[in-house]
Order: C-alpha cells, then structure tokens, then sequence
C-alpha cells in the first residue's frame, strides 16, 4: 500500500513538472516571437555597423533560443510519454481511458 502512495505521489510530481515544462516552454515561444518582432522592426529603421553587429549578435541569440525551445519540447514530449506510461501501469490500464483493459472487449 505504502509504494502504490509513493508511486501515485510520483505520478503526481511528473504531472506538475510536466506542467512547468509545458509553461516554460510556452513562455519562451513567446519571447523569441516578441524578440523577432522586434528585431524587424528594429532592422526597418536601423543601419550601419552598430546595426550590422546587433543584428548579427541578436541572430545568434535567436539560433540559440530555438536550440533551447527544440530541447524543451524534446524533454516535455518524453515526460508526458513517461508519465501516461507510468500512470497506467500503475493503475493496470492499457488504452489510457482510466479503467483496466483486461477482459474488456474491443470491436
């Protein structure tokens, strides 16, 4: 009984982290949108070296925010894939509906 509420308290930690994952995530989308617009709104009205500098050290911010974005959305894809897994195993189902598969006929 004492593992079931240890791994049921699992479960619910891998949710939450799940959520923070998806919010920061969601966050930084928003960010690197914000930061673009800008940047063209910016490089519109801005020329010169200083300019080209800028732009050049923002692109490079920008190459490495979508690096980050791609590595968040790996990482949330794999705990929502492991917290279904882990969710039903531990209540005994397979379809993922929230009741046991066994017995049950498909069809």
């Amino acid at each position: 009984m004492a593992r079931r509420q240890r791994e049921q308290a699992d479960i619910e930690g891998m949710k939450a982290s799940l959520l923070r994952l998806e919010n920061v995530l969601g966050r930084t989308r928003q960010v690197t949108t914000s930061m673009r617009d800008q940047a063209n709104t910016l490089g519109a009205d801005w020329t010169g070296a200083a300019a080209g500098d800028f732009n050049a050290a923002l692109n490079a911010w920008l190459d490495d925010c979508a690096t980050v974005e791609r590595q968040l959305e790996i990482v949330t894809e794999r705990l929502r894939k492991s917290t279904g897994e882990h969710a039903r195993a531990l209540t005994g189902t397979g379809d993922g509906a929230g009741g046991p598969t066994e017995g049950k006929r498909t069809g």
